[in-house]
């Protein structure tokens, strides 16, 4: 097994390979929250750049996302910001799996304010999406210098976007159980069903339990 590579060397900048191994391992065993900061920091650092960041969209039509993780110049966001995607390059990323543009992104994009006032020039990006294909938002990486992703690299970036989907899809799926245990709680205490009667099983019934799977 080669030796293991560490995205804290200064000026390094991993590909294929070593770029999923070092990302894989700034990241195990965390989840939730812990694994989002961890990825960004660990994704920005194994491409030596200056900005990585999880954004999450309101909706599936990815017009407004709010960044719920991030890392830049050296160091975590700990305060979430939101925009509009609407002349941005991150606005198509809903209809693609993947954005790329290695130079020039301000020239391309001159409406990207944040990008011209963070002097970001390169940027990929990788579609995230739940089990079902509803667009939950995008990881993406940028620098201030010209950044060439190769085939490997995108796979090996791939692989972290499906881990950072499905912690989004958890997210939702917890508002949701909150949002819907809240209107419980307005309408009174949440009851339980009523428990229905075990029913026997015969010989006709081939052993299963017609209020189950029958």
């Amino acid at each position: 097994m080669p030796p293991s590579v560490h995205t804290d060397q200064p000026g390094a900048r991993f590909r294929g390979r070593d770029l999923l191994r070092t990302v894989a391992e700034g990241t195990a065993g965390a989840v939730g929250d812990e694994f989002l900061r961890g990825l960004v920091r660990h994704v920005a650092l194994a491409f030596d750049a200056k900005f990585a960041f999880v954004a999450e969209a309101d909706d599936p039509t990815g017009q407004h996302v709010r960044v719920v993780s991030g890392w830049y110049a050296g160091d975590w966001m700990d305060e979430p910001f939101a925009y509009d995607t609407r002349g941005k390059p991150c606005a198509l990323v809903v209809e693609r799996a993947v954005v790329a543009f290695p130079e020039a992104l301000t020239t391309r994009f001159p409406e990207a304010k944040p990008a011209i006032d963070m002097g970001l020039e390169s940027y990929l990006a990788i579609c995230l999406r739940a089990a079902d294909g509803t667009h939950l938002g995008h990881i993406a990486v940028m620098d201030a210098r010209p950044m060439r992703a190769g085939d490997e690299d995108v796979e090996a970036m791939r692989i972290f976007a499906s881990r950072a989907a499905a912690e989004l899809e958890r997210r939702h799926q917890a508002a949701a159980f909150a949002t819907l245990a809240g209107a419980g709680h307005r309408g009174g205490r949440l009851r339980a069903p009523a428990r229905r009667p075990r029913p026997r099983t015969t010989a006709r019934s081939s052993g299963c339990w017609r209020s189950r799977t029958c």
